[in-house]
């Protein structure tokens, strides 16, 4: 088996050409045991390329619950959502071989073609905008930077782009190196990290542009993929011979891992520092723990070449001409709890129902389990025979006792840990007493009801004239409403008022002006929904660090 990576971006551009096939689906069920490193949906979509033309190709999750393909050879982009089915394609205005693609912080896609000197953006209703770049090739790789920007790696130019999300677009010159794949650097950080074609070198480049590099072994022909997992960048070495996982230590040496794998093209990060590598070459799949070291081997029915971790948790491939879904193991997690109602006047006869609480992971099914307690405290709850249902009917059994409900959730790899609701009082039992008001909302995250939560995120550093781009996220995409910005240091005050949530996410950006005070700046965003929702208010906080 040739290690096609061994070869130049160069011969990566002048292998895209045009190329339009039709499309079809082939989904599986899951199988009824299903397990780590099963394959159970497979969805066919236009074909990214052969050989070289392949390893530029890329896939994205996107915050509606899909994910998203180049076709490079193809012209064109996929949606495919988690749950299989027919893929939805989009031919893209140039026909310039769209390779690279990441998610924007606008909640938009933005892609690179290999063969015309432009940047792409597609919504996730499909709606294209394509921007220039200066250099007159295309771009390979593309990553949104710490500081808002789109970043992107010029195909034989020796440059690295910024461009805005309007468009404006600074190039910055790395010498006599070609960059090739680019990753934003880990939270906190102002750095991005690239990989230079047929060198030793990896390169170091901040949101102000200053490019410096990384010298690597002696031995190593050529760094390949680059991805940020947790707070560590790890990167792929071809090597005299073998290849290598390699992480950057203090951005100056680094901790190899030789792997058992022909051909790898591609870093997908897990949870809690773990990573999966695609094993072209192999046609499997390593998963790494967060040591660097393989903890495990999947073979796939199909070569894979690029990796992205859905929303359901689970493992999407992209192969030569189709989507996989490897199933990770990820069961689902608990967000919110369940809660009850009604939760006053509850005596013998009444129905009480559990809502399903908030989850990660994307539960496909629940089921429930009631308990009767002495007292408020759940450590006296066991389980009511065949009390199975969402809803229950307080019996003689539960006068003067409290009741709860237990919720197990479940997705594709299985069962989630049993989550509680709060105890219940039914008839005569001395209820608890109430509990205090909450606190006003003093972290990043919130929930505003129906099962739903908004987290607030952005840079934890900024520089005063540097534009950050904060947001407010909601784990249901049906969120309607306005969310307004506040930024406070001291005596001063910015606020960003009534931005749209769309999609389950409000953004804006800010730039701190030069006369800000330095120092910790306190953030908070106040949701207020839309009237006629079943949501209710929210307030989070957060915190930026102005330099």
């Amino acid at each position: 088996m040739m290690h096609k990576p061994r070869r130049s971006a160069r011969a990566i551009l002048s292998s895209a050409t045009g190329l339009a096939v039709a499309l079809s689906c082939v989904v599986a069920a899951t199988p009824a045991s299903a397990a780590p490193g099963d394959v159970p949906i497979t969805v066919d979509v236009p074909t990214a390329g052969a050989g070289l033309a392949l390893l530029a190709s890329d896939i994205v999750s996107a915050p509606d619950g899909t994910v998203w393909t180049t076709n490079v050879l193809s012209n064109s982009i996929s949606r495919v959502a988690l749950t299989g089915g027919l893929a939805t394609t989009f031919v893209t205005p140039t026909a310039g071989s769209p390779a690279g693609i990441t998610l924007g912080p606008d909640g938009a896609l933005w892609f690179t073609y290999l063969s015309a000197a432009k940047i792409g953006r597609i919504t996730t209703g499909g709606a294209f905008t394509e921007f220039p770049i200066p250099s007159g090739t295309g771009a390979v790789d593309i990553a949104t930077g710490a500081d808002g920007n789109l970043w992107y790696t010029g195909v034989g130019n020796q440059k690295i782009g910024r461009m805005s999300t309007s468009g404006a677009v600074t190039e910055f010159s790395t010498g006599a190196l070609n960059p090739f794949f680019i990753t934003a650097g880990p939270t906190g950080s102002n750095k991005l990290y690239t990989s230079f074609a047929s060198t030793n070198k990896v390169g170091i480049v901040t949101t102000a542009g200053a490019v410096s590099t990384v010298t690597l072994g002696a031995d190593v022909t050529q760094p390949w993929y680059i991805r940020t997992v947790g707070n560590d960048v790890w990167f792929i070495e071809q090597k005299a011979g073998s290849t290598a996982v390699a992480r950057l230590v203090s951005d100056s040496t680094v901790q190899e891992t030789v792997l058992p794998a022909s051909n790898p093209t591609n870093i997908t990060p897990g949870e809690s520092g773990a990573f999966y590598i695609m094993d072209y070459g192999g046609s499997k799949v390593l998963a790494m723990n967060s040591s660097g070291a393989v903890a495990a081997t999947y073979p796939l029915p199909q070569a894979a070449v690029a990796g992205t971790m859905g929303q359901d948790g689970n493992l999407w491939l992209r192969a030569a001409v189709k989507v996989l879904q490897m199933l990770s193991g990820q069961v689902p997690v608990l967000q919110t709890a369940p809660g009850l109602g009604p939760l006053a006047g509850v005596v013998v006869g009444t129905v009480i129902t559990t809502s399903n609480g908030a989850w990660k992971y994307q539960p496909s099914g629940y089921a429930y389990q009631w308990q009767r307690c002495t007292s408020s405290d759940p450590g006296t709850c066991a389980n009511i025979a065949g009390a199975t249902a969402q809803a229950y009917t307080a019996s003689g059994d539960d006068n003067a006792k409290y009741v709860r409900a237990g919720v197990t959730a479940t997705n594709g790899n299985g069962a989630s840990n049993v989550a509680y609701s709060a105890t219940l009082a039914v008839g005569s039992a001395t209820p608890p007493a109430p509990p205090a008001p909450p606190a006003p909302a003093t972290g990043p995250d919130v929930s505003i009801g129906s099962g739903v939560v908004a987290t607030l995120d952005g840079p934890s550093s900024l520089r005063r004239a540097r534009r950050g781009t904060f947001d407010v996220t909601f784990t249901a995409v049906d969120v309607a409403g306005k969310v307004t910005f506040t930024f406070t240091k001291g005596s001063k005050t910015k606020t960003i008022a009534n931005v749209s949530v769309a999609a389950g996410r409000a953004a804006t950006s800010w730039t701190p002006p030069r006369s800000w005070t330095r120092g910790t700046t306190t953030v908070k965003a106040t949701f207020t929904p839309n009237a006629g929702t079943p949501y209710v208010a929210g307030n989070m906080k957060t915190t930026v660090r102005i330099r």
